[in-house]
C-alpha cells in the first residue's frame, strides 16, 4: 500500500488536487475525491478502502461521510444516468454491504488464490 501512495501517479493526482489522502489508519484509508465542476454537487465524496491482506485480495471500498463514520446515505450519493446510481448502489451480489466496483470484487473472487495484484 504504501508503494502505491507514494507513486507518482497517486501524487501527481493529489497535486491536481484531484484527490487527496484524508485518513491513513491501516488496514483503512480514506481518500477524498473532487467532485468535476458543473456536476449538481460541489465538493468531494470520500472512499473508505479497506486494505487487509491487500494486495493478494481486492480491497473493499465503500462510498463514505467520513463525519458520521458510516457508508454515504443514497440520498448523497452520486446520481444521474443509470450507470452511475448502479456503480454506488447498496446490494451488489457478494459484497453483503454498500460497496463500490463490484465487478473488481466479483471478479477476483473467481481468479486463482493469490493471484490478484493491481499493478
Amino acid at each position: 500500500m504504501r508503494a502505491d501512495l507514494e507513486s507518482a501517479r497517486f501524487r501527481a493526482g493529489c497535486a491536481r488536487g484531484q484527490w487527496r489522502l484524508d485518513r491513513q489508519d491501516f488496514p483503512v484509508i480514506l481518500v477524498a475525491v473532487l467532485v468535476l465542476p458543473g456536476r449538481q454537487r460541489r465538493g468531494e465524496y470520500s472512499f473508505r478502502f479497506e486494505l487487509t491482506d491487500f494486495p493478494t485480495q481486492a480491497p473493499e471500498v465503500k462510498i463514505w461521510d467520513p463525519t458520521q463514520g458510516t457508508s454515504l446515505p443514497l440520498a448523497d450519493r452520486p446520481n444521474g444516468t443509470r450507470h452511475i446510481v448502479d456503480a454506488f448502489k447498496d446490494g451488489w451480489p457478494g459484497a453483503g454491504r454498500p460497496s463500490v466496483c463490484p465487478v473488481c470484487q466479483c471478479e477476483v473472487e473467481h481468479l486463482p488464490s493469490g493471484i490478484y495484484s493491481p499493478r
